[in-house]
This record gives structure tokens, C-alpha cells and sequence, in this order.
């Protein structure tokens, strides 16, 4: 409903009426969205899916002004825990790309379990790092604008 009313006043109470809810109560979603620093920011316990859907978004569009409709993009995920974030797939090329804010990432048994399932042909870990590192044999740490080049490169 928010991104409905994107670029206009918000009128709280007509909000509210649309949603069941009380004016009250949309003021304090709200707050809940305006973080005003970037210590709050990285303190939110959203930051984690924030940062996520930020990443994947820029892949996306950056994939689609170059490549158009070349990649096919999903994601994967079992009943018992193996998940990808992303999954990139164009011809044989089958790219695995978990995302974590963390400058210091770590993933889980679940990421090695599904990049076994599904083969992938390159592996990469998206967080907010200064420079590419490798994690293991087959698989890159790297910040977005690195991957986006090196995907797109």
C-alpha cells in the first residue's frame, strides 16, 4: 500500500481506512521504515532482508539493461534448509549467488548442500566487502558492483 502512494502526502487515516487498521498504527509502520542513520540502519533487525532485496534488485535491473531477458533468475530452497538467495541461469552457465550484510560472512551447511543439488558452474557470496576474496575452491566472496562487472564484464 506504501509503494502505492509513493510520491505523494501521506494521509495516515485514509491509509488506515483502506487497510483495517488504525491511523496509529500505520504512524508506527512508518517509523518503523524511516531510519535516519546508517548505525540504525545496520543495528534494524530487517537489515539482513533489506540488504538482500537491495542486491538482488540491483542484479536484476543491471541483467536486464545488458543482457535483456538472457538470464533466467530463481531461487532455491528445500524443506530441509538448502537454500541459494539467487540463482542465475543463461545457456550451460548455472551462477549460485547467496547474499549476506555481513562483512565477515559465513554460510551455512545449507548453501554447500544446495550448490551440490543444483550444480552450479560458479558460486559467490554478495555482502559488503572492500575487495574479492575466495571462501573455498569454488566459491568468491565480493562486493555487488564486483559481481555485477565480473558477471557482466
Amino acid at each position: 500500500m506504501l509503494a502505492h502512494v509513493n510520491g505523494q502526502t501521506l494521509n495516515s487515516s485514509k491509509l488506515a481506512g483502506s487497510m483495517g487498521v488504525s491511523a496509529h498504527a500505520i504512524r508506527n509502520y512508518v517509523d518503523l521504515l524511516e531510519i535516519e542513520s546508517r548505525e540504525q540502519l545496520f543495528s534494524s533487525p530487517i537489515y539482513g532482508a533489506s540488504f538482500e532485496s537491495y542486491v538482488i534488485e540491483n542484479i536484476l535491473v543491471s541483467i536486464q539493461a545488458q543482457d535483456g531477458p538472457q538470464w533466467r533468475p530463481s531461487f532455491y530452497r528445500t524443506s530441509n534448509g538448502a537454500e541459494i538467495d539467487l540463482v542465475l541461469e543463461k545457456g550451460q552457465q548455472r551462477i549460485a549467488v547467496e547474499i549476506k550484510s555481513s562483512t565477515a560472512p559465513k554460510v551455512s551447511r545449507g548453501f554447500w548442500n544446495a550448490i551440490e543439488d543444483i550444480n552450479s558452474t560458479a558460486n559467490y557470496v554478495i555482502a559488503p566487502v572492500e575487495s574479492a576474496y575466495p571462501l573455498a575452491k569454488n566459491v568468491r566472496v565480493m562486493n555487488l558492483g564486483g559481481f555485477v562487472t565480473e558477471l557482466l564484464g
